[in-house]
């Protein structure tokens, strides 16, 4: 065994000990001498910083945990000093040693996007959860992410409600935000706009931008308040000043909220597709997905940018390994039809199966048809009717049509026209028309 070998598995054993076992001082303590110094500088100086970055590097070196976060941060994000995620790891990994919050939930969003890491939901999860019992407001809303997506736990909303409103309670906005659009879309609970206008009010307060801009919409359709032009402006405009903030400080939820502030043309703001642009692309560079996702669908429509289907499929690719089941299937499409580069249906069925995995019942329709019209692979029916099952189960009125179909011709089974017509009425209920009028017998 070679000695780079040994130490990356003693490393392993080393970081599964820690989560597991609680990550406790007393597993610290007996690791002191070996992994201390989340680096192998020995230089009792600061490097080349400036003066804030040695300050936290200094602090570090004193055990103060939230100033080795700070300092993971800035690796990871490659601000001031050359990317390293090794080192961004080693960072969190004290931090969240020495109990900080913010290190253990920096930490869990590597390994639940693996960022220089293998993705891990089970640490992700645990390192989120010692985050949250540390009474960091957004360690709770992360773990409540789990809950609400099922990453690697049964999915409950219920669950993740109970977090979001506990990340609420120490005054983490995007908690409170995130408690109030559960109740504005009805996800988990019956809809009630009063209430969520009374957490996006609590987060509004908070200085969480995304959370004015919602409650500004409540206010001009509304809804759960008085219907009032003159205050949804004025919310309008406090999220965007809030968003410009944080996006400044690289933020990432604040540049998200100043793309849509300028692609919906809000609050005294005028609408500015080639802005919004500008604010997805940071948005992304910071790893937010559903901006990553927006802005390749900008290059595919030729809003605000040439139409650019190169970019677009790197785009998607990127908001893809960010978990975005929607740019999978549409990174899959641009594979399959050879815009952008290639075609490679076997790429397409892997983003395909990507988009499945994350229950988007779309994917799952599409995987179906590359087993069903054989795209790349060989012609199966029975694989196929098992994805259009799976589609239909979540959601998607193609895939229940398709499945209808497969049961009214027995492709891939047996001819059952009870099947095919259940099927047929559940498309037709999720809003395909054309399947209403389509019987087996």
């Amino acid at each position: 065994m070679t000695n780079a070998l040994r130490r990356k598995m003693i490393w392993t054993v080393a970081l599964g000990l820690f989560v597991w076992a609680g990550m406790g001082t007393s597993w610290v303590m007996a690791h002191k001498g070996k992994h201390a110094r989340p680096t192998s500088r020995s230089a009792s100086t600061c490097p080349a910083w400036d003066k804030q970055t040695c300050q936290y590097w200094s602090d570090c070196r004193k055990s103060k945990g939230d100033a080795c976060a700070e300092v993971g941060h800035l690796y990871e994000r490659g601000q001031g000093m050359k990317r390293n995620l090794f080192l961004a790891r080693r960072y969190y990994l004290k931090a969240c040693r020495l109990n900080s919050g913010l290190g253990c939930t920096h930490l869990s969003n590597m390994y639940q996007y693996g960022h220089g890491v293998q993705k891990n939901y089970t640490l992700a999860y645990n390192l989120a959860n010692k985050a949250c019992g540390l009474k960091f407001g957004a360690g709770c809303n992360s773990q409540g992410a789990f809950y609400y997506f099922g990453y690697g736990v049964p999915k409950s909303v219920p669950r993740a409600q109970q977090l979001a409103l506990q990340a609420c309670s120490y005054g983490y906005g995007k908690g409170c935000r995130n408690v109030g659009w559960l109740y504005d879309k009805g996800k988990g609970v019956s809809v009630d706009h009063k209430k969520a206008a009374a957490y996006y009010k609590k987060a509004c307060d908070l200085q969480y931008g995304r959370a004015c801009t919602d409650l500004a919409a409540l206010y001009e359709t509304g809804k759960g308040v008085k219907k009032d032009a003159k205050t949804a402006t004025t919310f309008h405009r406090k999220g965007f000043d809030f968003s410009r903030s944080a996006c400044a400080k690289d933020e990432r939820y604040g540049c998200y909220n100043m793309a849509i502030t300028y692609a919906a043309g809000k609050g005294g703001v005028i609408q500015n597709d080639s802005r919004a642009n500008h604010f997805y692309r940071k948005a992304c560079a910071l790893d937010h997905a559903l901006s990553c996702f927006r802005l390749g669908s900008n290059y595919v429509e030729g809003r605000g940018a040439t139409r650019d289907y190169v970019q677009a499929r790197r785009i998607f690719k990127k908001a893809c390994s960010l978990q975005s089941a929607k740019a999978c299937l549409r990174a899959g499409l641009l594979f399959q039809s050879g815009k952008g580069g290639d075609r490679s249906h076997a790429k397409a069925q892997e983003l395909f199966q990507q988009s499945c995995n994350l229950k988007h019942g779309p994917g799952c329709t599409q995987l179906g048809l590359v087993f069903g019209q054989a795209l790349g692979t060989i012609r199966d029916h029975s694989d196929a009717l098992y994805f259009y099952k799976l589609a239909c189960v979540y959601n998607d009125a193609q895939g229940c049509l398709q499945a209808a179909n497969a049961f009214a011709y027995g492709w891939g089974t047996a001819k059952n026209c009870e099947k095919a017509d259940a099927h047929y009425l559940a498309a037709c209920k999720k809003g395909l028309k054309a399947a209403c009028k389509y019987s087996c017998k």
